[in-house]
């Protein structure tokens, strides 16, 4: 017996995974901590620790600091933690047994199911602008890339680690390179190398290298700025040139509504 039209549509309406949370948990974070942290535990949720509403709303959204406007105030002093599950995604259910599609499809969800907490629990409001701003360019240095690919399979996990003055990866891909650059440059890098597939390189610099760094302290070691040992270290280069970003206000918000 075939299904009719009406009763396909009911069953693919089913079975979409729903953009929000099913429950959601936020309570007040350490005001003394210093870190924070954001993890996805297994089954399409998300995990928050000590993370500032102005935090959230730029991992929400892939944007860096200095791509959110407004905001201030305990926006961006009071922390909070979120725990937020959601229903099981297509796939396996640990990030880590992902494809990397999977992990990519994943990753775009939960930042979706995110943006409606927010806008849901603190009644966030924001809009999008878009300026012509200063920007970098990654680039391939004179010489070639000195980076080493990684040909492990799909779906095998990588990552990226930084420490104030050592980048160390693995399995990165450029584009995702270029939004690291980006966090410690404090203005847009794009990726324009033409390199493709994925690489594990290591980048050690001195720490007040990067725009805006506190003033060098005189007892601080020696060694090349991040621009000089992207070159050296990586065959790589920042060119500075002009380009549009995208800039998000956060026109109002609310501290969030009880559990």
């Amino acid at each position: 017996m075939k299904l009719s039209l009406a009763l396909l549509f009911l069953a693919a309406a089913a079975a979409q995974t729903p953009d929000t949370f099913e429950v959601a948990s936020i309570k007040p974070g350490d005001p003394l901590a210093n870190g924070m942290s954001i993890n996805y535990p297994p089954g399409g949720g998300i995990r928050m620790e000590n993370c500032t509403l102005r935090m959230m709303v730029g991992f929400a959204w892939g944007l860096r600091d200095f791509q959110l406007s407004g905001g201030t105030g305990w926006i961006e002093s009071e922390r909070f933690h979120v725990l937020a599950k959601g229903a099981p995604m297509e796939g396996p259910a640990d990030f880590r047994n992902m494809s990397d599609k999977q992990r990519e499809a994943a990753a775009a969800l939960i930042r979706a199911r995110l943006r409606k907490l927010l806008q849901e629990r603190f009644h966030l409001e924001v809009h999008t602008e878009t300026k012509e701003m200063p920007i970098y360019a990654l680039v391939v240095a004179k010489g070639g890339s000195k980076m080493k690919s990684n040909t492990s399979p799909d779906g095998s996990p990588g990552g990226v680690m930084i420490n104030g003055r050592r980048l160390e990866a693995t399995r990165l891909e450029m584009d995702r390179f270029a939004e690291s650059l980006s966090g410690m440059m404090r203005r847009t890098v794009r990726n324009e190398t033409g390199l493709a597939g994925f690489f594990d390189l290591k980048l050690e610099w001195t720490p007040d290298a990067a725009p805006g760094a506190p003033d060098k302290p005189a007892e601080a070691a020696t060694g090349p700025t991040l621009l000089t040992a992207l070159q050296e270290q990586l065959g790589l280069k920042l060119e500075s040139k002009k380009g549009p970003v995208e800039i998000l206000v956060i026109d109002r918000a609310e501290r969030p509504t009880e559990n």
